[in-house]
């Protein structure tokens, strides 16, 4: 999303810069049950989540394998709690990054992009005519 905006502003010589990466809580992150501190340690923002927990993503997102294709050890009661919390925080930090670029995009792009648009409303349903074509 972030490459196509940027693509957008160029195209409609908008100088607005994108909104930033959502940064991360460290002390939500605690109280989501993240509990060691060296994975704690080690991140900024939602992009250094998404870097440190490439293979939890993968070992859920590729049905229970990890990238080498071994099952994920999922009977392991540590390893689901820290699968969901994991995919709980990032739930939590893209839905964010979303919403910020989603503003960006009706603040600075929509009227670029929506030019022209004519909404089929029951007012003007006589210029949407639908033929069967024969």
């Amino acid at each position: 999303m972030r490459k196509w905006l940027k693509e957008q502003c160029v195209k409609f010589k908008i100088s607005e810069k994108l909104p930033k990466v959502p940064t991360v809580d460290k002390e939500e992150l605690k109280n989501m049950g993240i509990m060691k501190p060296d994975f704690i340690d080690k991140i900024r923002n939602l992009n250094d989540l998404y870097k440190i927990t490439r293979k939890e993503r993968g070992g859920i997102a590729h049905f229970l394998l990890d990238a080498d294709g071994t099952h994920v050890y999922t009977s392991h009661g540590e390893s689901l709690i820290d699968y969901s919390v994991i995919s709980t925080a990032l739930l939590r930090y893209v839905s964010q990054a979303i919403d910020d670029l989603r503003a960006f995009y009706a603040k600075h792009l929509n009227h670029y992009l929506m030019r022209g648009s004519i909404a089929p409303v029951p007012e003007n349903r006589d210029e949407f005519i639908v033929r069967e074509p024969k």
